[in-house]
């Protein structure tokens, strides 16, 4: 910002909502003051970061490089990345997000645990890449779980429920796959019709539906037990 010595105050109005507009002519118009509440500092110059002197060659990157090859002798890892913004999401390699990402720890296995999974006497680039393919898939099954993306079942017989299963993880089509698997015979063509609901219930409608159908379940077995008992006894 060359321009930046010939005005009195910069005003940086990002991520302001709705109601920036508003704001922003508070501000300029001095109806309000900003009053120095601003979380962040931004430097003029590089030189102005408290660490211009060290970056690139900070002794504490050098003892962590370090540290990982010592542990990449008996270990294979892979960096795990989180994102938070309107929601959670996770994997492998990087979002290209430096505000709502980063990494936030490992996934590792041993190498003695992967040759016993995989079978081998020493570790190969197959096996390796063997190990870090499975990683990897039980991080997207973790994704899909903090995603939302975790389905399940339930069949019901004359407004009873006969069986159910949760569980299933990824998107629809391969949720459905595996469904198939799950379900009985003559059940198992239903889930071509299902399809994915832009506005589904909440959780807490859903919890009720289903406290409902379980009230009424016992209100009925309720009602069937006494007529039992007296037919019984009459016999």
């Amino acid at each position: 910002m060359p321009w930046l010595g010939s005005v009195k105050a910069v005003l940086n109005l990002y991520l302001g909502g709705q109601a920036v507009g508003e704001a922003g002519a508070e501000l300029l118009y001095g109806v309000e003051n900003p009053s120095g509440k601003l979380a962040e500092t931004y430097p003029i110059s590089y030189e102005d970061c408290s660490s211009s002197e060290t970056f690139g060659i900070n002794p504490r990157q050098v003892e962590y490089d370090a540290m990982l090859k010592v542990i990449s002798e008996k270990y294979i890892t892979l960096p795990l990345y989180l994102m938070d913004h309107s929601g959670l999401a996770m994997q492998t390699t990087g979002f290209n997000d430096p505000w709502d990402s980063g990494q936030v720890g490992w996934i590792y296995v041993s190498k003695e645990d992967a040759l016993k999974e995989f079978g081998g006497d020493k570790m190969t680039g197959a096996l390796r890449k063997k190990a870090e393919d499975l990683m990897r898939s039980e991080v997207a099954a973790y994704d899909s779980y903090l995603r939302g993306e975790c389905y399940g079942f339930e069949l019901y017989k004359n407004g009873e429920l006969t069986d159910s299963c949760w569980g299933f993880m990824g998107d629809l089509d391969d949720a459905c796959k595996d469904m198939a698997e799950y379900l009985p015979d003559a059940c198992k063509g239903m889930v071509a019709h299902l399809e994915e609901q832009n506005h589904p219930a909440t959780i807490i409608k859903t919890l009720l539906k289903h406290a409902k159908i379980q009230v009424d379940q016992a209100a009925k077995a309720f009602e069937h037990a006494p007529r039992q008992q007296v037919i019984g006894e009459a016999r």
